[in-house]
């Protein structure tokens, strides 16, 4: 096993486990090692690299979080034939999204070593308990760049505030940065076109068997793509998201709301922006309601959110200053960005 441990991740907590559970647990068990240090940003992504280099199959325990396991993935999908890989994930990092989703299950205290010993310890056991993730290759303006998603991909409102939240970095590091972007870019309006390809929408509490090829129109303040069900260990944000192929579309267009279509007429923009946000706020506190955003209507019975499930998906943009979060990295979009499918052949144990 090669174990990956990224010191600088979350709480800094990557050396304890590695030190007080890790190593000791694989020793006892008689697996044999080998550790690696992430030094510095992008490291994951050239250890990884460097290792499909030697050949054979990889088993990787990697201790960071969402970004460290982003990083490493980018080094196999650069490859043209990356080898099967399985993934034990080791919960270090701030929002450890992924780890959260495929342990949605567990009863156990979230802070506790028990819980974030889940996937190291079925590995120990030799568990055969491991699935396929889902991966996309994400396409921004036509090949400037590249990149591969395993969580998230998004524009509109989402991806404006972690952009803005980077630039807050300087004058506040803590987490209420974001509630400060947030109300700083929620009356933000993103203009555009979605394409949704093999698609099937969420109705009456399931993604229903009809599966066609659909076209949406702006304006969006919530546009989100994601291979998982959550982006918190308690937002909710893709519910009911299923272990195969593809991703959950998450939309919210605020024309669909009749008093803000009423504001239009009336040419009150700023009462239409302030009204569209405020049902925005409304849907993100919900998603911390176990995703019970799904359930919010406007005055129409309309429901707030539209839902999705597809194969992949494209979105072009038709108006300036906005960016493609994949994974929590930006781009600038300028034009068009594509989301598909990708055949790395990647598995993390449950």
């Amino acid at each position: 096993m090669i174990v990956i441990y990224n010191p600088n991740s979350g709480g800094k907590l990557a050396e304890e486990y590695l030190h007080q559970h890790i190593i000791p647990s694989l020793e006892s068990s008689n697996i044999s090692y080998e550790l690696l240090r992430t030094e510095y940003e992008g490291h994951a992504q050239e250890i990884s690299s460097k290792l499909a280099r030697n050949g054979g199959e990889l088993v990787v325990s990697l201790l960071g979080g969402d970004s460290t396991t982003h990083e490493f993935i980018t080094g196999l999908s650069d490859l043209d034939n990356p080898p099967k890989t399985t993934l034990v994930l080791v919960p270090t990092g701030t929002a450890n999204a992924l780890y959260h989703s495929i342990h949605s299950s567990s009863t156990l205290d979230k802070d506790s070593i028990e819980y974030k010993l889940l996937s190291f310890n079925s590995f120990v056991s030799k568990s055969n308990n491991a699935k396929r993730l889902a991966l996309s290759d994400v396409i921004v303006d036509d090949g400037s760049s590249r990149k591969t998603a395993h969580v998230v991909v998004s524009t509109a409102v989402h991806a404006a505030l972690l952009h803005r939240s980077e630039e807050l970095r300087s004058v506040d590091t803590s987490i209420e940065r974001f509630k400060t972007a947030f109300m700083e870019v929620c009356t933000k309006w993103t203009e555009g076109r979605l394409n949704l390809y093999a698609s099937r929408v969420f109705s009456e509490g399931a993604f229903s068997d009809k599966v066609e090829d659909i076209t949406l129109s702006g304006p969006f303040t919530y546009l989100l793509a994601s291979h998982i069900d959550r982006l918190e260990e308690k937002f909710v944000i893709a519910p009911h998201n299923t272990t195969e192929e593809g991703l959950s579309v998450v939309i919210v267009r605020p024309t669909r709301d009749p008093l803000v279509r009423e504001h239009l007429e009336k040419k009150d923009y700023d009462a239409a922006t302030q009204t569209s946000a405020k049902v925005l706020t409304d849907v993100m506190y919900a998603a911390y309601d176990n995703g019970n955003h799904l359930n919010l209507k406007h005055s129409n019975s309309e429901f707030v959110v539209e839902y999705y499930h597809v194969k992949s998906m494209s979105f072009e943009a038709e108006n300036p200053g906005n960016y493609v979060c994949v994974d929590g990295n930006l781009v600038e979009l300028k034009n068009k960005y594509t989301v598909d499918s990708s055949p790395v052949d990647i598995f993390v144990q449950i």
